[in-house]
C-alpha cells in the first residue's frame, strides 16, 4: 500500500494541496481503494432531483443579473446537480448501507467522485473507513463474547 500512498501523495501535492493535507488524503484514499476492491465500501453519485438553484449557487444568487441567473439555471438543467453517497456492504442482508452523503455538486465537477477534483470526497472515504473499523471491532467483540460464553 505504501506505493499507492506515495502515488496519491504526489498527485495531491501537484494539485496544490499542502504536504500534511496531501499525506492524510493519500493515506485515506489508498486505504479506501483497498476496502473498495474487497467489495466493502463504495462511493455512488446520484442525481439531486430536489436541488434548489439558488441554494446550489450559494449566497448572493439573488444579487446576480437576470442573464447570469438564467445562464446558471441552464447549466444546471444541462449538467444536473449531484450528490455523493458513501456506502458500506452488509453481507448478512446482502445490501448496501448508506453512511453519509453530500448534495449540491454541479457542473464544475466533471467527476464528482475524484478527490483531486472534489477534495470533500476524502472526508467521505474517511467516514467509510471509520465505520468499517468500528463494525469490524464490534464483530470481533461479538465473536470473543460468544467464545467465552461456551
Amino acid at each position: 500500500m505504501e506505493q499507492q500512498v506515495l502515488s496519491h501523495y504526489k498527485k495531491f501535492r501537484y494539485a496544490g494541496h499542502p504536504a500534511q493535507a496531501a499525506l492524510r488524503a493519500a493515506k485515506t484514499q489508498a486505504a479506501f481503494v483497498e476496502l473498495e476492491e474487497q467489495g466493502w465500501a463504495r462511493l455512488v453519485s446520484k442525481a439531486d432531483d430536489w436541488a434548489n438553484v439558488a441554494e446550489v449557487y450559494g449566497e448572493g444568487f439573488e444579487l446576480l443579473s437576470f442573464r447570469t441567473q438564467q445562464n446558471f439555471r441552464e447549466d444546471i438543467e444541462k449538467e444536473g446537480v449531484w450528490g455523493i453517497c458513501t456506502e458500506l456492504y452488509d453481507p448478512l442482508k446482502e445490501e448496501w448501507w448508506p453512511l453519509d452523503s453530500c448534495w449540491g455538486y454541479f457542473f464544475p465537477y466533471k467527476n464528482h467522485e475524484d478527490p483531486l477534483v472534489n477534495f470533500a470526497v476524502i472526508d467521505h472515504m474517511a467516514i467509510a473507513l471509520l465505520a468499517f473499523n468500528v463494525l469490524a471491532q464490534l464483530s470481533l467483540s461479538q465473536l470473543l463474547l460468544t467464545r467465552t460464553d461456551q
